[in-house]
């Protein structure tokens, strides 16, 4: 083989049928060389367009050998590559026993989103939301298929307005992301007479057949309260995808200081009021406590997503600040009745850079 080609020997139980099962996420995490070959590619900031998501298997070339142990031929082999993209997510905590094909739908099923978020989702205006859609072809197309995404908008006269935006051509096993903010998709254009969109509905149509969904639809419910310290973050999800998630307001700022003594010759000219005579400051750390709003059983659910993703991004005016969660542990209640705030902290990345945004 070429000198380049990296190879894991794994020997996996199989059942009945032939069929072996392993994690494939930590095969290849240690190699060491490509820890990030399953990374989806994140949304451009205000992302107002559908894109597709194409660097999750980067330039790589994933070879699967199946060999005879009693001779050591070969049995067969499966190539993986940027011609033949499949999923490759992380660990599913939803629904770990199903694979993730099985769980997005195929057929003539209604397809899921790569979100575990609940249909009714609380948001604001301004929010960013994205939908990241694995297009499964088998039962809904022949080869590349234009697809759409349908929105209705309800308006606080009770009316309704029906859009079918952002067309895009997508071809199987590929991922598009698609904006769904409320100004991400600048919905307040076909709104007239001085009308305040109080909720919308969005899923992905065939744009030859607008009438049935081939996606879940989500429910966006506009929230007009006032938050001046409201958060916003995204975080991917154990699917792969992004999700996002608002907080109500920052409880407190913690700054956390470790300090050294500076110590020097002093000339015989000392002045004593130099700075460079007392103590400095070797690291610091600025912690955010945030509350979230009073969520359902569902809500609470879906958040472990949020406490369980290795990547986290704070929302800022102009960028994502990647951020790092400082709690150990969260108490969720299992009541199906009861509405409960979650409070967390965090930490921002660079903090210790000196780094802190909007400050």
């Amino acid at each position: 083989m070429p000198a380049n080609i990296l190879i894991a020997s794994v020997i996996a139980p199989a059942d009945a049928g032939g069929t072996g099962y392993f994690n494939l996420k930590r095969i290849l995490q240690s190699m060491g060389v490509a820890p990030n070959i399953l990374s989806y590619q994140l949304p451009t900031f205000n992302q107002m367009a559908p894109g597709l998501s194409i660097n999750n298997l980067k330039n790589y070339s994933i070879i699967f050998y199946t060999i005879d142990r009693t001779d050591s031929h070969q049995v067969s082999s499966l190539v993986y590559n940027n011609s033949n993209q499949v999923l490759l997510a992380g660990k599913n905590f939803m629904q770990a026993s199903k694979k993730l094909v099985d769980i997005i739908g195929t057929g003539t099923a209604i397809r899921k989103i790569l979100t575990w978020q609940p249909a009714e989702v609380t948001t604001r205006e301004a929010s960013q939301q994205y939908l990241f859609y694995y297009h499964n072809e088998p039962g809904l197309s022949t080869g590349p298929v234009s697809i759409s995404l349908k929105v209705v908008i309800t308006l606080n006269d009770k009316t309704t307005i029906e859009k079918i935006l952002l067309p895009f051509t997508i071809s199987d096993k590929q991922i598009v992301i698609y904006p769904a903010g409320l100004s991400q998709l600048n919905l307040y254009s076909y709104v007239t007479g001085g009308k305040k969109i109080i909720s919308y509905t969005a899923c992905l149509v065939l744009s030859s057949v607008t009438a049935n969904p081939i996606t879940e639809t989500f429910n966006y419910t506009i929230d007009t309260r006032c938050f001046p310290d409201g958060r916003e973050f995204i975080f991917i999800n154990s699917l792969g995808g992004v999700d996002t998630l608002q907080v109500t307001n920052t409880e407190e700022t913690a700054v956390e200081l470790s300090t050294e003594t500076a110590e020097r010759f002093l000339a015989y000219n000392y002045d004593t009021q130099a700075g460079q005579y007392y103590n400095f400051f070797k690291e610091s750390f600025n912690t955010q406590k945030c509350t979230t709003n009073l969520l359902t059983k569902e809500q609470r659910l879906y958040l472990q997503e949020f406490f369980s993703s290795a990547y986290i991004w704070e929302v800022t005016e102009e960028s994502f600040i990647p951020v790092i969660l400082t709690d150990s542990n969260y108490t969720l209640q299992k009541n199906r009745s009861a509405l409960q705030n979650i409070q967390f902290s965090y930490r921002y990345a660079f903090d210790n850079m000196g780094y802190m945004p909007n400050s």
